[in-house]
């Protein structure tokens, strides 16, 4: 039987040791970062996060917490990276607008309390959308990853240009040009048949004082 006077004491000795531990434990917001692996969401309902991993916590086991600012859990994940990246999927948040996320890593051993924080971006969506991969570095257009493989021209575009580079596999044209009215129909001509072949224009390449090869 434990009396009052050695609760007293035991607890006297507890509650510094416990306070002491919390003091101890320090808290590391840069080692680790996370993004999500696009800029946007839009029609998907699932995404990913890409959580960048040191070389040096490679093979510790590790534990990942991701929540929203009101606590609510998004994804989680434990295990040891092997990786300097880890993908972690997770169930899309429906709410439109900037979503503030905080990923809290736990690694076996380790007294550090590590944060990393971003943001997820969630949009209606539009048919002329354009967004990187930032795991793969290429593009998702018309809900398709796409990899831009093009070549620079001068203005104005000849007319059987496009379908000349098509056949040999490229899929962007950069044509340096001057943005006016005058010169709309031409632009409009070489536009029309680039849609026609599935080629995409960089559309805003424009001339600088009159230079870029611009007749």
């Amino acid at each position: 039987m434990i009396t009052g006077t050695k609760k007293s004491f035991i607890l006297s000795i507890i509650l510094p040791i416990a306070f002491c531990a919390a003091a101890a434990q320090k808290t590391d917001s840069l080692t680790f970062s996370l993004n999500t692996r696009y800029p946007f969401y839009t029609f998907e309902e699932n995404a990913e996060m890409i959580f960048h991993v040191p070389q040096a916590y490679t093979s510790s086991r590790l534990t990942v917490l991701v929540t929203r600012m009101n606590g609510d859990t998004v994804c989680k994940w434990s295990g040891i990276a092997r990786n300097r990246i880890v993908r972690i999927p997770f169930k899309l948040i429906t709410e439109t607008g900037f979503h503030s996320l905080k990923a809290e890593i736990l690694v076996a051993g380790s007294l550090t309390r590590f944060i990393a924080k971003t943001d997820l971006l969630k949009l209606d969506y539009k048919p002329n959308e354009v967004k990187t991969d930032r795991l793969t570095g290429g593009l998702i257009v018309n809900k398709r990853q796409f990899f831009p493989a093009g070549f620079y021209c001068y203005s104005p575009v000849h007319p059987s240009l496009p379908e000349e580079e098509a056949v040999r596999g490229f899929n962007m044209m950069s044509p340096y040009q001057k943005i006016l009215p005058s010169s709309f129909s031409e632009r409009k001509a070489y536009m029309d048949r680039c849609a026609q072949l599935g080629m995409k224009v960089h559309y805003n390449l424009l001339s600088v004082a009159g230079g870029g090869g611009v007749a």
